[in-house]
């Protein structure tokens, strides 16, 4: 599960500093921005991970903190494929790619979980 969480902050970084990038932020503050706000999640993660003793109770702090991820993700682009009021052919399929090619790659991490995990 940790892959599909590290692979979604990676995706959901990149948005974050496309938007900073996009608002007028330099480069560089956009990145100490997207740095500083990422820290804070990375960080009360792991106090949630630590908090819990019991494997059950970890798995299942784990599937609501990536189902809520995934929501704020979608919740997110609506308003992309929304832009001016109208739905763009070529940016709703641009972005139902990504979407299904993410749950693509959660579904094959998911999938082959154990051999990854036995391998390393």
């Amino acid at each position: 599960m940790i892959y599909e969480l590290l692979l979604y902050c990676i995706s959901k970084e990149l948005r974050d500093y496309a938007v900073l990038i996009q608002s007028g932020f330099s480069h560089y503050r956009a990145i100490l921005w997207n740095f500083l706000s990422a820290t804070t999640a990375i960080i009360g993660f792991f106090i949630g991970a630590a908090l819990s003793t019991d494997n059950n109770v970890r798995q299942w702090i784990f599937s609501v903190t990536i189902g809520m991820f995934l929501y704020i993700a979608l919740v997110d682009l609506l308003p992309t494929l929304l832009a001016d009021g109208q739905v763009d052919f070529k940016r709703f399929i641009v972005v139902n790619i990504g979407f299904l090619l993410g749950i693509g790659i959660m579904f094959l991490l998911a999938l082959f979980e154990d051999s990854l995990i036995h391998s390393s």
